[in-house]
C-alpha cells in the first residue's frame, strides 16, 4: 500500500510540477495527517494544507483561507471573500455525502469526483489547492470503500476535462 501511496503522492505534485523530494516527504505527512481523520473539518483540512506547504509560502498564507484573489485556467476563482462560508457548506456536504457514497457504491466515485470539482472551483488557498484536493479526494474514496485513485501527471489533460464539464454545466445555468 506505501507505494501506492508515494506513487499517487508522487502524481500528485507531478501534476503542479513540484518534483523535488521534501515536498514529497510533505505530502507523505499531509498524507498520514489526513488519513487519520474521520471526518473533514475546517482545522484538519487547514493542517492539512499547513504541513503540505511549509516553507513553501507566507507564514500568514499556510494553513489559512486565502485573502486574495487567484486566475485558473484563464478564469477568476471564487471571490476570497465568499471562501470561508463556502467552504464550511462543502465540507458539510463532503461528510454527509461520504455516507451516501459508502452506502451507493455504483455512484460512489462520480459523488466523489463531484465533490473534488466543486473544491477546486472554489480554490480556498493560494497555492496548494491541486495536491490538496486529491489528497482529500483520496480521503473520501477510502472512506466510501473505494480505492485511491493516481492521476498520472502524463494524462493531466484527460483529469482537466472534469473541469471543463464544470465550468460547461454553470454556464447552462447562467
Amino acid at each position: 500500500m506505501d507505494a501506492f501511496i508515494n506513487g499517487f503522492l508522487r502524481e500528485s505534485n507531478a501534476i503542479e510540477n513540484v518534483w523535488d523530494d521534501e515536498s514529497l516527504k510533505q505530502a507523505w505527512k499531509a498524507w498520514r495527517y489526513l488519513a487519520k481523520q474521520k471526518e473533514l473539518t475546517t482545522e484538519n483540512l487547514l493542517k492539512t494544507h499547513a504541513i503540505l506547504m511549509i516553507g513553501k509560502l507566507d507564514y500568514d498564507e499556510i494553513g489559512a483561507w486565502r485573502k486574495a484573489p487567484v486566475w485558473i485556467g484563464g478564469r477568476e476563482a471564487t471571490p476570497w471573500y465568499a471562501v470561508p462560508d463556502l467552504m464550511n457548506q462543502w465540507i458539510k456536504h463532503v461528510n454527509s455525502c461520504g455516507k451516501v457514497a459508502k452506502q451507493d457504491k455504483n455512484n460512489a466515485d462520480e459523488l466523489v469526483r463531484q465533490d473534488h470539482v466543486w473544491f477546486e472551483f472554489i480554490h480556498p488557498f493560494i497555492d496548494g489547492n491541486g495536491r490538496v484536493g486529491r489528497m482529500i479526494m483520496n480521503w473520501q474514496r477510502l472512506k466510501a470503500g473505494l480505492s485511491l485513485l493516481i492521476l498520472f501527471e502524463k494524462e493531466k489533460q484527460e483529469y482537466y476535462k472534469w473541469f471543463e464539464r464544470k465550468e460547461s454545466n454553470e454556464r447552462k445555468r447562467s
